[in-house]
């Protein structure tokens, strides 16, 4: 009987998402205009999230997010205060969700664990988990599983052992309220309507009816409330992107380049007997530049913008940018034979001229 019913929790845990029944997946194409999903079963039932996009959010949070972050490691440690609230020892333990990696770095033997099992939806967020592990060494059994870890907190009590401790820390209803606040004032002004602009978050007594459901016992609830500060807004947006960085070296790089192309075209313009051919050549150069360097900018825009939402046009965008730079450079190297001829010939004729004006 122990050993079917460890079966059952270890299937119904580790049950990978592509073998569940189609009732329980979100698809943006099964659902009607109304937002309602009958599942395949008759029953309509409210689509709320969108797990497929979550999991691309995942994998781009993976390389965005830097080794550390403060408010998961602050929420990490306050949430391992309560493991040692208890005195029993807990040699196993599972970790789900995005907060693990800072759970794995303040875990520091609490609890009697010896034997730690991270799980996550995204393959490239376990990825790095395994390299952060690896350069740890600390000795703790660590193992490594790609899954689904949607909170349905019956699956969570099924899995745990007699006298087992579920602990978990997720978005309070009062998060991000300035935010919120700001959103729906911006979007009364301008389009006379709202719509919902984050997930809906829970309640102090939703996480409550939600344990007691779920079956568990002895439940409680507490809130705590961080304040995070940032420097500006487009720090708290932008601060951790990578590509967003990108973007506004590349921008940098055109405006310069554009702003001494003008000049020097400026210049011939104005006088053209002293506009040599040289002036005319790093013209050019800087042109290619200014246009290598848009590139790089629509490439990167692309990335932080689309991305998140579809990654095929992405992906297609991304090859594009990357073929044309390297088109350019074989046209202009097969070219470039004519082009020695044809300024040597201006040259001559110019030096005519100028010997004819003399």
């Amino acid at each position: 009987m122990a050993a079917s019913s460890a079966a059952a929790r270890r299937f119904l845990l580790l049950r990978h998402r592509h073998i569940l029944p189609k009732r329980h997946l979100s698809s943006p194409f099964s659902s009607t205009s109304d937002g309602l999903d009958d599942g395949g079963d008759g029953g309509g039932r409210v689509k709320i999230f969108d797990r497929d996009l979550k999991r691309r959010h995942r994998d781009r949070a993976a390389w965005a997010a830097g080794e550390t972050d403060a408010l998961t490691g602050t929420v990490a440690e306050n949430l391992l205060d309560r493991l040692e609230d208890c005195r029993k020892a807990f040699p196993s333990a599972l970790c789900l969700g995005g907060s693990a990696g800072a759970v794995r770095r303040v875990l520091r033997g609490r609890g009697g664990i010896e034997k730690l099992i991270m799980m996550d939806m995204s393959a490239d967020m376990v990825k790095k988990w395994r390299e952060v592990d690896d350069a740890t060494g600390d000795g703790l059994e660590t193992h490594f599983v790609v899954g689904d870890e949607e909170f349905l907190p019956i699956k969570e009590r099924l899995a745990l052992k007699p006298d087992g401790l579920f602990l978990a820390a997720i978005l309070g209803g009062e998060t991000l309220k300035e935010l919120r606040i700001a959103c729906t004032i911006a979007q009364m002004e301008r389009e006379g309507g709202i719509s919902p602009r984050m997930s809906p978050l829970a309640q102090v007594r939703d996480a409550g009816n939600l344990l007691t459901r779920a079956g568990f016992t002895l439940p409680g609830v507490d809130v705590d409330h961080y304040t995070v500060k940032y420097n500006n807004d487009g720090t708290a947006i932008n601060g951790h992107f990578v590509a967003f960085k990108i973007f506004v070296i590349a921008n940098i790089l055109t405006m310069c380049s554009s702003t001494v192309v003008l000049l020097s075209f400026l210049w011939a313009w104005q006088d053209p007997l002293k506009y040599k051919l040289d002036h005319l050549m790093w013209s050019h150069r800087l042109t290619f530049v200014a246009c290598l360097a848009m590139l790089v900018a629509l490439v990167s825009t692309v990335y932080v913008t689309v991305a998140p939402v579809v990654q095929c046009p992405t992906y297609v965008a991304i090859a594009m940018g990357a073929i044309t730079p390297i088109t350019v450079f074989l046209v202009l190297r097969k070219v470039s034979r004519h082009s020695t001829i044809a300024a040597s010939i201006f040259t001559g004729h110019w030096g005519r001229k100028k010997q004819e004006a003399s």
